[in-house]
């Protein structure tokens, strides 16, 4: 920074020139086609289409993941190929947060690009690196609030663009900001790919001590441990020092199982008010299965429910009453039973789907499901190790996405402020 503060004052003592996009870059637009051109593999002869979906928004780079292929009956202009130093921008969209998201192309392409793209390309005076931060920056993002809010068409064309006005400080200074925003980019990557692999390193170990101490395998009449449950009694965990009684019981045996009814009637909000502050949860995931709001619970005591229909088999943890809708089953368990444990070891258990008719599970099916049942004490020290370990993984889960907003929101602040310069005679 210090550096880049020497530079401005010593080769723009008087401000920075502005200058309009017309004056020093070239803009074009996509290749137009039909359905009918449309081809159904790479085996033909073909043109590889990029569109607004290629683009990532949170991190305005190229994705490959749905390539449009047309048939190269359709003619493309020399000018319409991708080529090294090309911004690729959405100029045509349904959706107004997807106009003027960019993305940067660092090497030439056998790629064209549709008709609601545009090709952003700059003359000599610029570079085009530093041009791509000026079109991610808030800058531009005004500029674009400020142009499309005057018209009902979300139409980014060059009658709009030419308009935009922008700093163009000498090259070095140009080059400077480019390297010290793409550091800070790839420290900021490198950072996610990081806590990504620790994250999956938890996922993996959360999943080894579950697997370790919710399997049991029955020979005959016997319970006996698995080897992965001796590791972990050898590996000093504490967990059992020495071999246990375990019982395998049906989930009708050892729970009381409630199927989830209509929405109750007259008495339902799709907010929480003082009034409808009991949650009414469906058979989604998540935060979707969270179904609006009502006045009395059904369910009063802590349960474990389970998708009937839909996400079949899905289960969820409910500790404070609640009430539960058509195709949830809730599992209310007895006093023999933990919980938590229960929780943790349906997460393990596949249901089998009948083949025939509506997929679905009900009470007569669920009920005739079986696992293992040590005593209370152990499934309570079961369920604190497994706690120990999701609080890890959820930590983690929540602080991933957190630390990279951090991140992002602290890039764009560096950013604004590089790109923000004093206008010469102004």
């Amino acid at each position: 920074m210090s550096r880049l503060r020497e530079m401005i004052k010593d080769m723009c003592p008087d401000g920075v020139e502005y200058r309009w996009f017309e004056d020093c870059c070239e803009y074009v637009r996509g290749i137009t086609y039909n359905k009918s051109n449309e081809a159904r593999s790479d085996s033909e002869p073909v043109w590889r289409v990029l569109r607004a979906n290629n683009i990532t928004l949170s991190s305005n780079t190229l994705n490959f993941d749905d390539v449009k292929l047309i048939e190269k009956t359709v003619r493309v202009k020399e000018d319409q190929f991708l080529t090294k130093g090309d911004i690729l921008i959405c100029a045509g969209s349904g959706s107004k947060e997807h106009i003027g998201k960019v993305a940067y192309i660092d090497e030439d392409m056998e790629y064209t690009f549709g008709g609601f793209m545009a090709v952003i390309r700059c003359n000599s005076s610029i570079d085009s690196r530093y041009l791509f931060h000026i079109f991610t920056s808030k800058l531009f993002l005004l500029y674009l609030d400020t142009a499309l809010n005057s018209s009902t068409i979300n139409n980014l064309n060059f009658t709009v663009m030419k308009k935009f006005i922008f700093p163009v400080p000498p090259l070095p200074i140009q080059n400077e900001i480019v390297k010290l925003l793409d550091n800070f980019t790839e420290l900021t990557a490198e950072l996610t790919a990081e806590l990504t692999a620790e994250l999956l390193l938890r996922k993996k170990q959360y999943n080894f001590y579950r697997d370790g101490l919710l399997n049991f395998v029955r020979v005959d009449d016997t319970i006996v441990q698995t080897e992965r449950q001796t590791a972990l009694r050898i590996g000093k965990i504490g967990l059992l020092q020495q071999s246990v009684a375990v019982e395998w019981k049906t989930l009708g045996e050892v729970c009381d199982l409630i199927a989830g009814g209509d929405v109750p009637k007259g008495e339902f909000s799709q907010v929480v008010t003082e009034e409808y502050r009991i949650p009414i949860y469906s058979n989604g995931i998540g935060e979707k299965a969270l179904y609006g709001f009502t006045k009395s619970p059904r369910i009063t005591q802590p349960c474990v429910t389970i998708s009937a229909r839909g996400t079949i088999g899905y289960s969820a943890l409910h500790l404070t009453p609640f009430y539960p809708v058509v195709r949830l089953i809730a599992a209310i368990p007895y006093k023999c039973l933990d919980v938590k444990y229960l929780f943790y070891m349906l997460q393990m258990t596949t249901f089998k789907i009948p083949q025939t008719g509506i997929p679905q599970l009900t009470i007569p099916m669920v009920k005739t499901y079986s696992i293992p049942i040590p005593p209370l004490e152990v499934q309570q020290k079961i369920v604190s190790i497994l706690d120990r370990f999701d609080a890890l993984c959820n930590d983690l889960s929540q602080g991933l996405p957190a630390e990279i907003a951090a991140r992002k929101k602290q890039y764009e602040y560096y950013r604004d402020k590089l790109l923000t310069f004093r206008r010469k005679g102004a």
